[in-house]
């Protein structure tokens, strides 16, 4: 069985500098925003990198179609007190992928040789994803940016049709890109 889960509350600006601009197009293809949106953080500042997120949980599988996949997350945000310390992480939304899918990357996207790093690990895609449907959100630039930090808690499932059953996969966390499930580990 080749399942996985993961989520991601990642800082654009923590992606390295050099796979930024690979990300970027990456995302403009695969995401519902408008083409060329988010070009201005490839040449835009760094407060503006600082306060772009992808903030997301994803059920994946890998080779064919054998499930269906679903996600869903609960978003918190970091929360300070009047002297700047950090005090714990509050609730703010929850996603879902929207219902039982398997959705699989586009063939022209998965056959591109400057997405393969997306896709060396693993190979073909299936998933469910709960995120933004652009991918990217812009938060308001906030002084100090440091305030600016998520906690995503995933929550994963596959329906087996075989079984005819429900098959809990249990929960991620994360409070970062989680680049290694990008395949950025070695980059």
């Amino acid at each position: 069985m080749a399942l996985s889960k993961f989520s991601r509350a990642c800082r654009f600006a923590d992606i390295p500098r050099p796979l930024q601009s690979t990300a970027l197009d990456f995302f403009s293809v695969i995401s519902t925003a408008p083409s060329g949106k988010f070009n201005y953080l490839w040449n835009g500042t760094a407060a503006q990198r600082e306060s772009a997120f992808i903030i997301e949980s994803l059920t994946t599988d890998y080779g064919e179609v054998r499930y269906n996949l679903y996600a869903e997350n609960q978003v918190y945000e970091a929360r300070f007190d009047s002297r700047d310390t950090f005090i714990g992480f509050e609730y703010v939304r929850s996603m879902s992928s929207g219902g039982w899918t398997a959705e699989k990357v586009p063939d022209d996207v998965a056959k591109n040789s400057r997405f393969e790093i997306f896709f060396q690990n693993r190979g073909l895609l299936y998933s469910a994803r709960a995120g933004n449907s652009e991918i990217i959100e812009q938060f308001p630039l906030a002084d100090p940016l440091r305030f600016w930090k998520f906690k995503v808690i995933g929550y994963h499932a596959y329906f087996n049709f075989n079984g005819n059953q429900t098959v809990t996969l249990g929960k991620s966390e994360s409070t970062n890109c989680n680049l290694t499930e990008w395949g950025f580990e070695q980059r």
